[in-house]
């Protein structure tokens, strides 16, 4: 089953992504979403799957003992929506980076598929907030 992109871009337009971008989503990998205070979030769609990411600004050395305990709380909890284990934190090339997918299987409506990001974004705001 292919992502239904329409479905993708009203809920990037629910976000206040200008439609100007979302027009040429088709055009680029990745579309990047500005949070305040948070890490840009990006969205790619590749066949069957949505991807959410974040470059999360701290590397693991910025993570004490008690944060982590509590990190892996945080990560450990269920994102509706994604497939999985939900959110995952990795190490790659350009620095430590949170992530999710979701299947288009889950794309019941725009709606659950906010629900999915927002969630994303919550988790990725509390882990910055135990690190800070």
């Amino acid at each position: 089953m292919i992502i239904d992109r329409q479905i993708i871009k009203e809920v990037l337009i629910s976000f206040g992504l200008p439609r100007a971008i979302i027009d040429e989503m088709d055009n680029y990998p990745a579309i990047s979403m500005h949070i305040q205070d948070t890490p840009d979030v990006f969205i790619s769609c590749h066949d069957d799957k949505l991807w959410m990411w974040s470059l999360l600004p701290f590397g693991l050395n910025k993570i004490d003992s008690p944060g982590a305990l509590r990190i892996i709380d945080i990560l450990s909890s269920t994102l509706n929506g994604a497939d999985g284990a939900g959110v995952f934190m990795l190490q790659t090339d350009n620095g430590l980076e949170l992530k999710a997918s979701m299947t288009a299987t889950n794309f019941n409506s725009s709606e659950s598929v906010k629900l999915t990001i927002e969630g994303f974004i919550r988790k990725l705001q509390g882990i910055i907030s135990e690190v800070n």
